[in-house]
Order: C-alpha cells, then structure tokens, then sequence
C-alpha cells in the first residue's frame, strides 16, 4: 500500500511502504519505565536514527520545552481534531539526513511500520508529533490515515 502526501507532493515512484512487526525498540516502553531506576521523564521517548549525520534522541522534557505548535487539521477518518505538539521538520533538519537519505521508516512502540518519502514529508510544512495522553502521535496532514500514527518511537532515516 503507498501513501501519497495530497497536497503536499506528487505521489512517490519509490516501491510501496512495508508493514511488519519488529523484536524489540532501543527506547523503552512505559510498562519498563517501573523496573528502570531512571525516572520517566529522563528517558527518552523518540529518536531520529539511521542515515543522519546526528542521530537524535529526546525526553518528554526535551520534546516539551521546544517551540509548541497548536493545529486544528483534518484527519482522514475522523474530520477535523485539534492537536498541540512540535513541529517533525525541524527535528529532522536537526538530525541533518545524509546525501542520498530517501525515505523514513516510522516505528511505533506496537511494533507498526509505515514507510514514506523523505522528498514527499519535507514538501508537507504542517508534520508534526502531537503530545497525546497515551505518548507522541504523527500527525500527517494531507496523508492517508494508515501513515499517521499513534505512539510513534523512532524515525529511521534510509
């Protein structure tokens, strides 16, 4: 299945987007947070890895003390939500991609993966990970409701 960015970019020519579970995540889940002696909110809770110059890793303290972005979007699914998060583009331009980088695997802690264009992603301005009560959500306006995605960890970079 591909997902196109409407309004955003012309559909992509890259292969379709791959789902499939995976073993375990290097960022721990909230059930490992009690058997940790770290406190929640020290660990990290998303990372920007694979073809970067910088990979990145954030807290919840870190995720919440950059510039806040309030956003009333239109799911494709269930209409218009309002969300309030940090905008994703930034933290990839942080992250700095790599020469030849093409396409971001999106992981969440269920073990979903949903892979989309790096070229599509950085023509749609309004991405953003929306603070949610059950972890950070992609919020992907102008893409189809199976690439947005709750309890996002990680963005691999390809």
């Amino acid at each position: 299945m591909a997902f196109y960015l409407i309004g955003c970019a012309n559909p992509p020519s890259s292969p379709s987007p791959t789902k499939s579970s995976i073993s375990s995540s290097p960022i721990p889940s909230p059930a490992l947070w009690s058997a940790t002696s770290t406190p929640p909110e020290l660990l990290p809770v998303f990372e920007i890895t694979g073809a970067v110059a910088k990979p990145l890793s954030f807290t919840w303290d870190e995720l919440r003390a950059l510039p806040l972005i309030h956003s009333i979007v239109e799911h494709p699914n269930t209409g218009s939500q309002e969300f309030e998060g940090v905008s994703l583009l930034p933290l990839l331009e942080l992250a700095k991609p790599l020469p030849g980088a093409h396409s971001l695997l999106l992981w969440a802690r269920n073990g979903q993966q949903v892979e989309i264009s790096l070229e599509d992603l950085q023509k749609c301005r309004e991405s953003m990970l929306a603070f949610e009560e059950r972890g950070l959500s992609l919020i992907l306006p102008g893409v189809e409701a199976e690439a947005w995605m709750q309890k996002i960890a990680r963005i691999e970079v390809r």
